[in-house]
């Protein structure tokens, strides 16, 4: 069924997911102070806060892509 293909790992996981807005938004601003504090020689540190099934593990593989 398409809801067991939507729930299985390999599909939550998988590089050609698409981020929802709100997951794009939250990775733009994560980047976005990531490469200012960069150049500014600071540390970062970034605690992104949802319930199970809200997309944190996804937000995070996409943002480990990315760095």
């Amino acid at each position: 069924s398409l809801t067991k293909i939507e729930n299985d790992n390999l599909f939550k996981f998988s590089p050609y997911k698409n981020l929802t807005d709100d997951q794009f938004l939250i990775a733009n601003h994560i980047l976005s102070q990531l490469s200012i504090d960069i150049k500014n020689n600071k540390e970062s540190t970034f605690i992104v806060n949802g319930g199970p099934g809200t997309g944190k593990t996804v937000l995070a593989i996409y943002l480990m892509k990315k760095v």
